[in-house]
């Protein structure tokens, strides 16, 4: 069976009126969501894009199966991305990828890391994307994005940044 936007994102048009922000921590607190995530994004995103069909390549993980490649390692990274892989291959649309830029400054996956593993492991090389942003980007300047290559921030780094955001607040 092919779902729309996975099992329980929304499509846009289900929220009747209520902006992209609202149906995207809606998301996040139902069911199997994130409220750890939505919290964050809550407290620090202030501007809402997409969902924009968005090349993986210019997203960076910050979970990953490889200890040194991202800020969280997952121990049954190659699982997780097999399951979500066979549902694709099944016929399975995932829901849009949730993206914030509060974290590192870079363009973060904060929702959909396995996700975006198995898409790029089905040979799909873009995704719809929903950004959640600190800073005010227009679609175009997200398009314009080159991922700096150097910066590999760990998750103590990010925690870090978001414990002196708060305190400065």
């Amino acid at each position: 069976m092919v779902t729309a936007h996975g099992e329980h994102f929304p499509s846009q048009e289900s929220w009747e009126g209520r902006d992209l922000g609202d149906g995207v921590l809606r998301y996040l607190r139902g069911p199997g969501g994130n409220p750890q995530l939505a919290d964050g994004i809550e407290y620090y995103a202030k501007y809402f894009v997409g969902s924009i069909n968005f090349p993986l390549s210019k997203l960076h993980r910050v979970v990953s199966g490889e200890p040194e490649e991202a800020g969280y390692y997952d121990p049954q990274w190659q699982e997780n991305v097999a399951a979500i892989r066979q549902k694709i291959e099944s016929g399975w649309i995932p829901p849009p990828l949730i993206v914030v830029d509060y974290l590192s400054g870079r363009l973060d996956i904060a929702d959909g890391n396995h996700t975006s593993q198995a898409l790029e492991d089905c040979g799909i090389t873009s995704h719809p994307t929903i950004f959640c942003l600190e800073s005010n980007r227009s679609e175009q300047d997200l398009l314009d994005y080159q991922t700096p290559s150097e910066y590999q921030p760990s998750i103590k780094t990010m925690v870090d940044a978001v414990k002196n955001r708060k305190q400065k607040k």
